[in-house]
């Protein structure tokens, strides 16, 4: 198993490829010594596609009505909430800062509706447990943010002023995954 610090920076270059999602988590796994595994297969089956639309259309609709303020950094946050089932899923949200300080990363852009619908998170920890969290859960975020912003409405872009896009968690560990301005969204390579 590669150390964490491997995982991430795998993970960080999954996100900015132009895979397509399901390839993205198949050299993960593998990357991280499986991907044949029935864990890994389960893994494999979690409906990304469907996730991405339940992602496309929640980003346009927060970003339409509630549009953000001059910004320096978009962010998406993932953090853990407990569940009935005893499980730990992981939460994507939508905010952002005027400033940025990676030391200290403080949000004024809250918007109505940040947090993304989507069962893929709650499916990931049904699946394996919250052992996945980290390198699965941070790709698979990535993954639906990229997308997401690829495919914005021209109507959500005429309020956006030039920023960075990170991904990542509320507890540490994040990727600058692209820019996003007034003509659409420019992965970083």
């Amino acid at each position: 198993m590669p150390e964490m610090a491997e995982l991430f920076y795998e993970v960080e270059r999954l996100a900015r490829l132009p895979l397509p999602p399901a390839e993205a988590l198949k050299h993960l796994l593998k990357f991280r010594g499986g991907g044949d595994t029935p864990e890994d297969t389960r893994l494999l089956a979690l409906p990304l596609n469907e996730a991405i639309l339940d992602a496309q259309h929640w980003l346009n609709a927060v970003l339409i009505a509630d549009p953000p303020p001059r910004l320096e950094v978009l962010w998406f946050g993932l953090f853990n909430t407990a569940e009935e089932d005893d499980t730990e899923p992981l939460n994507l949200y939508v905010g952002g800062a005027s400033r940025w300080d990676d030391s200290e990363p403080e949000l004024d852009y809250l918007p109505e509706g940040r947090h993304l619908s989507t069962d893929i998170f709650q499916r990931l920890a049904q699946t394996s447990g919250n052992d996945n969290d980290y390198e699965v859960g941070l790709l698979i975020a990535a993954i639906l943010v990229r997308h997401a912003l690829e495919a914005l409405n021209p109507v959500a872009l005429t309020q956006v002023a030039s920023c960075a896009v990170y991904v990542g968690f509320d507890s540490g560990d994040y990727t600058h995954l692209g820019t996003l301005d007034q003509t659409g969204f420019t992965v970083l390579t």
